[in-house]
């Protein structure tokens, strides 16, 4: 697998000048407008910050046989909290999936073939998305055809990560919500085999099942098929995903549906894919950009990654216009800090409900530091065009017990 930096480099400036966080709303669709405004909100600064917590013990990085506590732990916690680094700001406790990594890399995590809705071979769906030149070429692919996993087509220079989008029980109203299931490995990859049903399986029960696979379940665009927000957010933790970005549908909808579960007290990662069939202005509408440690990740050590949720969920209103470059999130300074190789139209923090926290404009940096009442911070970026964007996973904010 050749792969480089995204931003053109080689292994990253490591300076801890971090950007300020700012959250973007990204309310409107790819289409370069000005995202609708959102109330903000101004805060005094917080209590000054204690020292950074250190790294977590590692993780065994195959994913291996797997038990529905892959994606959640017993205790209902998910899976990239426990692995997440920590920061304790006065009485608060921030955890954030983000680690700073020496490369990114980037993949579609919803992408089809034939004979599934396209007249594309998955071979050929992951040339074509390597093709897309030096700013916009992906560097993995998640094949997820309906209903049955794809094998690996062995394209040299892309890597072939397994997956399947999966028909759910029909509701009343006919409509059948689409689970994504992000696999480890080729276990159950056969044409003529449905894994995982078809039309069987309610979005918890998906979930699970996905799960006990030792996979990630996604809910793939939420605001279209999808069932209630309060059904949404009744699904446990299996539920490791939900679709900010996906293909042509409008991220401010999905995002309705992330802070639904968010503010219920249900950690989910935010993840994007194209949703791409035979269309080429979808391969750019949707990707993860990961962090990781060496140009050419194995399989497995790629899904380790995206299973924390280390990534940017982010997309590209077509090759015309540059991607955000770069993006990252630290904790530091009792904060949470954002910034990218790009100036950027505006960087929003969201917190519970959709509230805007804080916004930054005509910048590549800013920070937030989060206050007591805060669940959940996420940061919205949007390019100085308009045609780019990228989301960050949430930092989820926790008050500390105080000893007397």
């Amino acid at each position: 697998l050749s792969v480089h930096d995204l931003d053109g480099s080689h292994p990253v400036n490591r300076e801890r000048t971090l950007v300020p966080l700012v959250a973007v709303l990204l309310a409107a669709q790819l289409a370069g407008c000005e995202p609708a405004e959102r109330r903000s909100r101004t805060t005094p600064a917080p209590p000054p910050a204690l020292r950074a917590e250190g790294e977590p013990p590692r993780h065994d990085a195959s994913p291996g046989p797997a038990s529905a506590e892959q994606a959640a732990s017993p205790s209902g916690e998910h899976f990239a909290l426990r692995h997440a680094a920590t920061l304790r700001a006065g009485p608060l406790e921030l955890r954030s999936p983000h680690r700073r990594l020496a490369h990114q890399i980037r993949g579609s995590g919803h992408t089809h073939c034939a004979p599934d809705h396209s007249g594309i071979d998955a071979a050929a769906q992951q040339r074509r998305l390597m093709g897309l030149g030096p700013d916009h070429r992906h560097h993995f692919v998640w094949i997820t055809a309906h209903d049955f996993v794809a094998p690996d087509p062995d394209v040299p220079g892309v890597q072939h990560m397994f997956g399947v989008e999966i028909y759910t029980k029909r509701l009343e109203a006919r409509q059948s919500p689409h689970v994504l299931a992000l696999l480890p490995d080729g276990a159950l990859a056969d044409p003529a085999k449905r894994p995982f049903g078809v039309y069987e399986l309610d979005v918890q029960g998906a979930s699970s099942a996905i799960a006990r696979a030792g996979g990630l379940a996604v809910l793939a665009h939420p605001s279209r098929y999808s069932p209630s927000l309060e059904a949404v957010k009744a699904v446990d933790e299996h539920l490791w995903a939900l679709e900010i970005l996906s293909g042509s549908t409008d991220p401010d909808a999905n995002a309705a549906f992330v802070d639904a579960r968010l503010s219920a007290g249900k950690y989910t990662c935010l993840s994007a894919g194209g949703d791409i069939h035979d269309e080429d202005y979808k391969l750019t509408l949707g990707y993860q950009v990961v962090d990781v440690a060496g140009p050419r990740p194995t399989r497995d050590e790629l899904f380790e990654a995206v299973r924390r949720c280390n990534f940017f969920a982010c997309a590209v209103k077509g090759v015309r216009h540059g991607p955000i470059r770069r993006p990252a999130l630290e904790l530091r300074d009792g904060g949470i800090h954002f910034s990218s190789n790009t100036v950027l139209r505006s960087v929003r923090f969201v917190g519970r409900g959709g509230e805007v926290l804080h916004e930054a404009r005509s910048t590549a940096r800013a920070s937030y530091s989060p206050q007591i009442g805060d669940s959940y911070v996420r940061v919205e970026a949007v390019s100085a065009d308009g045609a780019a964007r990228c989301y960050s996973q949430p930092t989820w904010i926790v008050q500390r017990r105080q000893t007397p």
